[in-house]
């Protein structure tokens, strides 16, 4: 069985990720898959170092219909049994016209809860043998969007435990950005954008810091945001206890020193951050959207606020400031918790089993 996975996204964001994931468990189990992605992108070179077969397209975009014919052709030049479509942005519907005109099955990953244009939704989720949710939540809408029962499953993403083997020591937090010794690590992980609603940890941290003298905050990522971040971090005087990590291709490596993952997405089908934040033993604060709930239960291994609550979200990050045995307590059960529901060897299986289903189904 060969597998062409298709991924447009050209950030290393969650999606992404995952997908290479997928790819590295499919080769260690000794299952056959290749990645189609864009030329110059993020995913593109993360796969080339991970030695997995990858071809890259000149794609401009959800408009280039030449990604149709990138797709036909690799799928025939490679034998490929099954096409995986694992991102929005023209890939989902791209992939299901080539798969309607060569009747090879195919399968696509959800990884968002907005709902679709009906009619374009409808010719499109035809086209596929199986649609799979990454959350309970995504499957919902799926429902919601009439998409046959027959064609939606749910498989929750995975994280690797290997990928945190080898984890900076606290030292590198005080180096790198100058905290005390002392130092409370509350930390963001994401994109700069609206949704990932950075701002709302800046305001709900203005409420609290002179109060929490120890109390810094960590933003890692970069985006169109970043310069209303900055600005506000200056107009409210926070540069001494608010830092810019930036963007980090070692980011698996900063987990472990954390004392909370503050996650303030306004909507989110599921969050490989906090996965990996579980996987750390890092105890979690997360606006209650979406599919955020499969992955914390509330006061159980993380703390779940009213979204764009602000003063919610500053009164859950004192109450882990000043309670260190519930930080540690919460961290230790997420990790179990990730362990139990949301490892990669889990996520790579039920994605094999189902491809053996679907092609079962044909013969």
């Amino acid at each position: 069985m060969k597998v062409l996975h298709i991924e447009t996204g050209r950030q290393l964001a969650g999606g992404p990720l995952q997908v290479i994931t997928l790819m590295k468990g499919m080769r260690e189990n000794g299952q056959e898959s290749m990645l189609l992605c864009p030329q110059d992108s993020a995913i593109a070179r993360v796969a080339k170092q991970a030695e997995l077969p990858v071809t890259t397209v000149a794609y401009q975009g959800e408009h280039d219909v030449s990604l149709v014919r990138a797709i036909r052709r690799t799928a025939r030049s490679e034998g490929v049994e099954i096409l995986h479509a694992h991102s929005r942005r023209g890939a989902d519907l791209y992939t299901a016209f080539v798969a309607r005109r060569t009747r090879i099955p195919a399968i696509l990953t959800r990884r968002v809860i907005n709902m679709e244009n009906a009619l374009i939704g409808g010719i499109k989720y035809r086209s596929y043998q199986r649609v799979v949710a990454v959350s309970e939540a995504v499957e919902r809408s799926l429902k919601r969007q009439r998409v046959d029962a027959s064609l939606r499953t749910v498989i929750h993403d995975g994280v690797d435990f290997s990928d945190f083997d080898k984890p900076y020591p606290r030292q590198k937090y005080l180096e790198e950005f100058g905290l005390p010794e002392n130092a409370v690590i509350a930390a963001n992980v994401g994109r700069f954008t609206e949704n990932k609603s950075q701002l709302s940890v800046l305001q709900a941290f203005t409420l609290i810091y002179e109060a929490l003298p120890r109390l810094h905050l960590v933003l890692f990522g970069s985006g169109e945001m970043q310069d209303d971040l900055e600005d506000f971090v200056i107009a409210n005087k926070l540069e001494g206890r608010v830092h810019f990590a930036g963007f980090r291709n070692d980011m698996p490596n900063w987990y472990a020193a954390m004392d909370m993952l503050v996650h303030t997405a306004s909507l989110e089908a599921l969050s490989v951050s906090l996965l990996e934040a579980s996987a750390n033993a890092v105890p979690m604060i997360a606006y209650n959207n979406g599919g955020i709930y499969e992955i914390i239960r509330h006061t159980f291994n993380g703390l779940l606020v009213q979204p764009r609550a602000v003063d919610q979200l500053a009164h859950a990050i004192e109450r882990l400031y000043r309670k260190p045995d519930m930080r540690k307590k919460m961290g230790a059960t997420a990790k179990d918790y990730c362990e139990k529901f949301f490892t990669a060897e889990q996520m790579v299986s039920k994605y094999q089993e189902l491809y053996t289903q679907v092609l079962s189904e044909l013969e």
